[in-house]
């Protein structure tokens, strides 16, 4: 339970990730475009599970196997690392060319 007193035991990430808010007045492009973003987004989510599938060390993974799979994952988490910069200056450049 957390200070608020309600409990989130129960409730999954999923719910807290996919709820999709429609405007009702949105124009058509608009549509098109959050459309166009949530298809990105399942698809970047789905390419995600399925590397942490290929990545995940299961019983029957011989040791070079599972050296593998670390690897994979320090090369993993250092990528998301070095282009998180990158990703944060594409948005900020992106947000004053929309002002």
């Amino acid at each position: 339970m957390n200070n608020s007193g309600y409990s989130l035991r129960g409730t999954s990430r999923q719910n807290f990730v996919s709820s999709k808010k429609v405007n009702p007045l949105a124009t058509e492009e608009e549509q098109k475009d959050e459309s166009s973003q949530q298809k990105l987004v399942d698809k970047t989510k789905s390419q995600y599970q399925k590397l942490y599938r290929i990545i995940q060390i299961r019983e029957d993974d011989s040791f070079l196997i599972i050296i593998g799979k670390l690897l994979l994952t320090i090369v993993g988490i250092g990528l998301m690392i070095l282009f998180s910069p990158i990703i944060l200056l594409v948005l900020i450049i992106a947000f004053f060319a929309a002002f």
